[in-house]
């Protein structure tokens, strides 16, 4: 699901160890949002560089499980592996997920300030608003779903399944808009499906 920047810092990453692979050992001295603002984003105000990895980062804060997958994608895609009781015993706790929305926010109050001359600056800036859209909708839905315990979305109150599900419909739509923007067709029907059964599912359980 994740659009093409989101891999920018991978690719420059992987190209500069190519070039020179004695760096790799150093990766972490690496100042990698100066280098993305100038290589890749083109960024006169060095906003987008350091954007990217705070919204890579955001995972890492809310606790639980990031083995093979991050806690917030555990949450929105492999849900009925991971139900609550599974997602807190590893770590996950509805406050640490508003850390993870706090986060995200702070992350994205500079995003306006941005001064990107790079060729498709436009699409980015409409791939990484989506990112931290789905991000905080991951966290919120945790929010909603841990405290029930319920092993599905029927503890969920009404109301609250009700905004998922229409936050669900926008972001659907806009990852379709972006999609075809920059992708073949191939694949955004599967891509488009993970997020249309939460949606579904969050639509279809009964009102006690």
């Amino acid at each position: 699901m994740q659009p093409l920047p989101v891999s920018y810092l991978g690719f420059m990453a992987g190209a500069g160890f190519c070039w020179n692979r004695s760096q790799a050992a150093l990766c972490e001295e690496a100042d990698w949002a100066s280098l993305l603002d100038l290589h890749v984003f083109q960024d006169r105000a060095g906003v987008m560089g350091q954007l990217a990895l705070s919204l890579g980062d955001v995972y890492r804060i809310s606790g639980g499980p990031t083995f093979n997958a991050s806690p917030l994608f555990r949450l929105l895609v492999l849900y009925d592996r991971w139900p609550p009781s599974k997602l807190m015993e590893k770590g996950l706790t509805v406050e640490g997920l508003q850390h993870s929305r706090d986060a995200i926010a702070a992350s994205m109050k500079s995003f306006e300030k941005h001064q990107m001359n790079c060729s498709d600056a436009s699409l980015i800036v409409e791939e990484f608003q989506w990112c931290a859209d789905i991000l905080d909708l991951a966290c919120q839905l945790g929010q909603a779903w841990l405290p029930s315990g319920a092993d599905d979305f029927s503890a969920i109150p009404k109301t609250t399944r009700k905004e998922l599900t229409d936050a669900l419909d926008a972001l659907i739509a806009q990852h379709e808009q972006n999609w075809v923007k920059r992708n073949r067709l191939g694949g955004l029907k599967d891509s488009v499906a993970h997020l249309a059964k939460v949606r579904d599912l969050l639509h279809a359980v009964p009102t006690p």
